[in-house]
């Protein structure tokens, strides 16, 4: 599969800038293949995104799943907060920072803080 792949993934131009620029991803780990299209589809049930919990080793790609699910969820027409990620290092708040600050290097509309940073 590819980041290109529009069934699966729809990916505006400017985050895929930084996936494969700033994050040098040519395309998704088996983790965000299956974790990305499922963390931003609707259930035709409740109308709402469902929850996802998801298993793989490290270096598997679980931290960029999560970072471009949330921001393929975020509605950039609203300016307010929309994602809060909580972390329980600071090693791991800072890696998810980083990966969402590369993603989201050529993309103006997201903003990015992190208030665990040195």
């Amino acid at each position: 599969m590819a980041w290109d792949d529009k069934e699966n993934f729809d990916i505006p131009d400017d985050l895929m800038k930084g996936i494969k620029e700033e994050l040098c991803w040519d395309g998704p780990s088996r983790i965000q293949s299956v974790a990305i299209p499922m963390i931003v589809k609707i259930s035709e049930e409740t109308k709402d995104f469902d929850n996802m919990i998801a298993q793989a080793k490290n270096g598997a790609g679980k931290t960029g799943a999560f970072v471009i699910g949330s921001l393929l969820r975020v509605d950039t027409s609203i300016d307010k907060l929309q994602v809060i990620v909580i972390g329980h290092t600071r090693e791991l708040v800072n890696q998810t920072s980083e990966v969402y600050v590369k993603a989201t290097k050529y993309a103006p509309a997201y903003r990015i803080c992190n208030l665990m940073q040195d």
